[in-house]
C-alpha cells in the first residue's frame, strides 16, 4: 500500500494531474449575488405569467406589441372586474408582479455596485462591447467561469459548458447526438441566449455604442461583428454566374455573419475567399469572430 504523497508523485510524473482554478471569497460572493438575481428573475416571470393567465381566462388578454411597458401598465390600470373576489385576486397578482420586478431591479443595482470593486471588472466591461452581452449577462458569465485564461482553446470552453455534440460511437460507426449539457448550466444559458442576437442584421445599436465608449476595442476601426457584414468576393473562374448570385444572396441574409465558437466546418466552399480589403488581410479584427 502506498500513501497519498507517493500516489500524487507518481501521477504528477505521468502528467495525469490537472490544475483546478479555485475562486476566492470575493468571486464566490459575486456569484451568489448573480444567482440571487437570476432566481428573482425566475420569480418575476412566474408572477407575470400568473397574472396573464387570469386575464386570459376572462378574455382580457393584452393585444399590444410588447407586454410590461408603459402602455401595458396603462391597460392593466383600466381593468375592472364586477365581482369583488375577482378584483381582489387581480390586484394581488398585479402587486406580486410589481414587487418581483422591483426586487430584480434592486438586485441588479446591487450587482453593479459590487462589481465596481471586483477584480474581474475589466473583463466584464470588455464583454459588454459584444452583441448580446449586456452587463447582467457579462457579469453572470464571468462570475460562473472566473478567469477565462485557464481554457487553452475555445474548444475546451465549449466542452466545459457542455455545448459540444454527444458521442455514441463504436468501431467504425460514429454517431453524434444533441449537446451534452455538462458543466455549468448558468453560464451555458447566458452564452446561448447571447448567441441568439446574431439572428438579426449586424449593426451597432445605441446601447452597444454606449458600452463601447472608453474601451480600447470600441474605436471605429475595431468595431465588433455588429458593425458591418463581411465582404465576400466570389471567384469567377471556379464558380458559375448562378452560384455567384446564390452566394451573394446567402451572405446578405440575417444571421449570415454569425460567429462560430471555436469550430469551423471543413466543407466550406472553396470559391469563397475574403476580399483583399477585408480586415482579415489588413491585420484588423475579423468580422466573423468578435474580439
Amino acid at each position: 500500500m502506498f500513501g497519498v504523497p507517493v500516489l500524487l508523485a507518481r501521477e504528477s510524473r505521468a502528467s495525469n494531474l490537472v490544475t483546478v482554478a479555485l475562486p476566492d471569497e470575493r468571486d464566490e460572493a459575486i456569484r451568489d449575488l448573480s444567482r440571487a438575481r437570476e432566481d428573482a428573475g425566475t420569480a418575476r416571470l412566474r408572477a407575470r405569467l400568473q397574472l396573464k393567465a387570469m386575464l386570459l381566462r376572462h378574455g382580457r388578454s393584452y393585444q399590444g406589441k410588447s407586454s410590461w411597458t408603459a402602455a401595458h401598465e396603462q391597460y392593466l390600470a383600466r381593468i375592472k372586474f364586477d365581482h369583488p373576489a375577482q378584483q381582489i385576486t387581480f390586484d394581488k397578482y398585479r402587486q406580486a408582479a410589481k414587487d418581483a420586478h422591483e426586487r430584480v431591479e434592486r438586485l441588479t443595482q446591487a450587482l453593479r455596485e459590487q462589481c465596481e470593486q471586483w477584480r474581474m471588472k475589466g473583463v466584464v466591461k470588455a464583454l459588454t462591447c459584444m452583441r448580446g452581452m449586456d452587463f447582467v449577462a457579462a457579469a453572470t458569465f464571468i462570475a460562473e467561469l472566473g478567469d477565462l485564461s485557464r481554457f487553452a482553446h475555445p474548444k475546451a470552453l465549449m466542452k466545459y459548458l457542455g455545448l459540444i455534440p454527444s458521442e455514441f460511437s463504436s468501431g467504425t460507426t460514429r454517431r453524434q447526438g444533441p449537446i451534452t449539457k455538462a458543466g455549468n448550466k448558468h453560464a451555458r444559458r447566458i452564452l446561448v441566449e447571447a448567441a441568439w442576437t446574431y439572428r438579426f442584421n449586424p449593426r451597432v445599436s445605441h446601447p452597444i455604442e454606449v458600452r463601447q465608449e472608453g474601451h480600447p476595442q470600441g474605436h471605429p476601426r475595431h468595431r465588433l461583428a455588429s458593425s458591418a457584414a463581411p465582404r465576400i468576393s466570389v471567384s469567377q473562374t471556379q464558380c458559375g454566374a448562378e452560384n455567384d448570385s446564390k452566394q451573394v444572396l446567402r451572405s446578405s441574409r440575417p444571421g449570415a455573419c454569425r460567429p462560430h465558437l471555436g469550430y469551423r466546418s471543413s466543407g466550406q466552399n472553396s470559391c469563397l475567399s475574403p476580399s483583399p480589403s477585408s480586415p482579415a488581410d489588413t491585420g484588423g479584427n475579423s468580422p466573423l469572430r468578435p474580439t
